[in-house]
């Protein structure tokens, strides 16, 4: 009896290593239900005959999908990883000088991508966003992008969870070089000092002149003054427990802790 895959059981990770052999795979389609691709019979255990029945398994993929993104697999459809793998290595085996040229052409002949096409995009949509940050930043001179901005949501989006990535040890050097050039910085609720004393200055300005300093978020005359007070508004408890002096400057001023004066009155 063949076994079923598309579900989590016990025979189908003792097959595994049987249906890898044999290529008998069940790929997931576009609707994430399993599909059967075509069973072919054992062949001889040759990296060529390996090879080719794999090379089979790619063509039909791409003749239903349309594209050579095989997906990983997953506890649910196992066997599918058999395929990624070998596509996998037959990247890692041209980069190493080590796949056989007949290999290489007959992939170059179908069209075969190199470059991990999800990866290629990953990098594409990272070098559209930063650049959209590098505007924010020629606009502003600043990259403390408003949350709750509807023109720059997106933006706000994506850098948190840049920050994110950055604070898990995830984000590629690189990427991490580039931020911070751009002056980005890694917790959004330390202000470095120099950016610390230009929003107070302006702060007191804003009071000065309007008697007050409830500063709308959306202040067109000053965006990155709003953002910023809305983020020492909310994080309130962290200056006042980690950085005393700034609270301290905030109050003096006549700061307007808003509905987190009554967290400050239990401390």
């Amino acid at each position: 009896m063949s076994p079923v895959l598309g579900t989590k059981s016990q025979t189908e990770i003792l097959l595994f290593p049987w249906l890898c052999q044999t290529g008998i795979l069940i790929l997931m389609n576009p609707s994430g239900q399993p599909e059967p691709v075509a069973a072919l019979p054992p062949a001889p255990r040759t990296s060529t005959a390996r090879w080719e029945r794999y090379f089979a398994l790619l063509m039909r993929f791409h003749q239903t999908h349309g594209h050579f993104r095989c997906p990983g697999g997953s506890d649910k459809n196992p066997a599918s990883r058999c395929l990624y793998t070998w596509v996998v290595m037959q990247r890692r085996m041209k980069l190493l000088g080590r796949l056989r040229p007949e290999f290489e052409r007959r992939l170059n002949a179908v069209g075969f991508p190199w470059v991990n096409e999800s990866l290629a995009i990953a990098a594409e949509k990272w070098a559209a966003n930063f650049a959209k940050l590098a505007r924010f930043h020629q606009k502003f001179g600043h990259c403390w992008v408003p949350a709750g901005s509807p023109q720059y949501a997106a933006l706000s989006n994506w850098l948190r969870g840049q920050r994110n990535s950055h604070n898990a040890g995830e984000l590629k050097p690189e990427y991490v070089a580039r931020l911070e050039a751009l002056g980005v910085a890694w917790d959004p609720r330390h202000c470095p000092d120099g950016t610390w004393n230009e929003r107070v200055a302006e702060l007191v300005a804003f009071r000065e002149r309007f008697g007050h300093c409830r500063v709308p978020l959306y202040w067109p005359e000053n965006l990155a003054l709003g953002a910023w007070v809305r983020t020492q508004r909310n994080h309130c408890l962290h200056l006042l427990r980690r950085e005393p002096e700034r609270f301290a400057q905030l109050e003096a001023v006549g700061f307007v802790w808003g509905g987190n004066r009554a967290k400050i009155r239990w401390l």
